[in-house]
Order: C-alpha cells, then structure tokens, then sequence
C-alpha cells in the first residue's frame, strides 16, 4: 500500500462520510480525495515528479490534508516544517531540503518572502487560507483546471515520501526521510494499539507538521475512516466545544494538554 491509497481507500468505502472539519470547513472523504488528486496533477504540470522536493508550512487547516495525500500521490517528498521555526532555521531546511515548490499557509507568506533571496532552488511558492502575495500562486490557481482522476504514476512503496524534522535542541533541525511503507505500517499499528473505530471521532490537537499529529494520529483516523477534527492551535474552548457539538471521541495530547 502505498501512502496516496490510506485517503483512496476509505474514499471508496464512506465517499459521503465527513472526513476533515476545520472550523467552518467540512470536507468530505469524495472531496478531499479529490483535491488530492488535483495537487498531484498541479504538482506534475510544475514539473515536479517521483523524488521531487516539496515544503509545507502551515498550522493545522483545511487545505493541509489534501495537500499531504496529493503530494503522495505525485511521487514526491514533502517536508514538514515547524511554524516555530526562526527565519534562520527556515531558510536553512528549505535550502538544506532542495526544495522547489513550497505550499504556505498565508499567516506565514511574509516570513517566506523575507527569506526568499536565500533559497535560489525554491521556483514555486502556492499561498492557502488567505490571498497570494505578489510573486506566489494562490491555491486556487495552481488546482485551476486540474483533473480529479488519479494520476498515473509509477511509485514503490519503497519510495521515499516524506520529511519531519528533528527538534534541533543542539543545532539546526535535521531531516528524517520515510518511506510510504513505513508510514502505512506505523497507522495500521496505531489503529490496531489504540482500538480506534470507524465510528470514532478524532480531534488532532497537535500540529500536524509533527510526527505524533501527522502520521500517528492523523494519518491513522484517516486509514479507518473516521471523522478527522483539526484545531489551529490548543484552546480549551475549542476543544470542549468539538467534543460536545461534534461528538469527538477521541484526542491525541501531550501532558500539558
């Protein structure tokens, strides 16, 4: 199985069933499906195919998931990087990583901009939740015309396929490479340790560009088919509220949550 198959799969099974709910946003698995397919084929027309270099920076928003699955789908690697970081270490990993194409989360386009003249290998910056700044894409532009059919494209699940980061404590955050195998065993053994159900409702209330939030616990309520609740940042407010007007049923938090 390959990482692009976790989103297809339950795609064909519950394509009316809500699959991410951001705020007002309500996406379901049809819909997100979809979209990532869409990526995938914006991704191939900027060129970009199997071992290509792709970024996101963003907090936990709609857009991100399909962003994930598409960027599967395509054959590239995509990094995941920590809004935390300092322009410094962002200019660093971006450079370090080859990226060529970065998808942004628009709170964070002038931070990008800032930098821009130390990245000459990033071509390509495509701006979500917000308009475009000049020099970037807007996300709509870039799934313009797009097909919603699959791609075509040869991928091994031995493939790499994605990048976190290290936490960078003793030096700049260095990147951990994975394969679409590894990432499809460590959801199927989160589901099955953690006795999740389809019928669950799952709140991701850690960020998704880290290891637990994206492929632990995101990735994992996805592969069953479950209802995927995506809080920006920890609120208490929030997070009560998702858990009585949502049904949430199920939370991945660190202590201080």
């Amino acid at each position: 199985m390959l990482a692009g198959d976790i989103l297809a799969n339950s795609a064909a099974r519950l394509p009316d069933k809500p699959a991410i709910v951001a705020g007002e946003t309500v996406l379901t698995y049809a819909e997100l499906d979809r979209t990532a397919n869409r990526i995938a084929h914006g991704l191939a027309a900027h060129g970009i195919g199997r071992a290509g270099r792709v970024a996101i920076l963003s907090t936990n928003q709609a857009d991100y998931p399909a962003i994930y699955f598409g960027t599967a789908r395509s054959g590239a690697v995509i990094a995941h990087l920590s809004v935390r970081l300092t322009p410094g270490e962002l200019a660093h990993v971006l450079d370090r990583g080859d990226v060529s194409l970065l998808f942004v989360q628009s709170d964070f386009v002038d931070v990008v901009m800032g930098i821009r003249d130390r990245l000459p290998k990033l071509s390509t910056i495509v701006v979500f939740g917000g308009p475009p700044r000049s020099g970037a894409l807007s996300l709509e532009g870039f799934l313009a015309d797009r097909p919603v059919t699959p791609p075509e494209i040869d991928i091994s699940p031995d493939d790499p396929f994605s990048i976190t980061y290290t936490g960078g404590t003793t030096g700049f955050p260095k990147a951990v490479v994975v394969t679409h195998r590894a990432r499809c065993n460590s959801s199927i053994i989160a589901g099955a340790e953690f006795g999740m159900l389809e019928s669950d409702v799952m709140c991701c209330t850690t960020p998704l560009f880290h290891v637990a939030g994206l492929y632990v616990w995101f990735q994992t309520g996805i592969l069953l088919g479950c209802t995927m609740v995506l809080l920006e940042k920890w609120d208490v407010a929030d997070f009560h509220d998702g858990v009585e007007r949502l049904g949430v049923s199920a939370a991945f938090m660190v202590p201080t949550q």
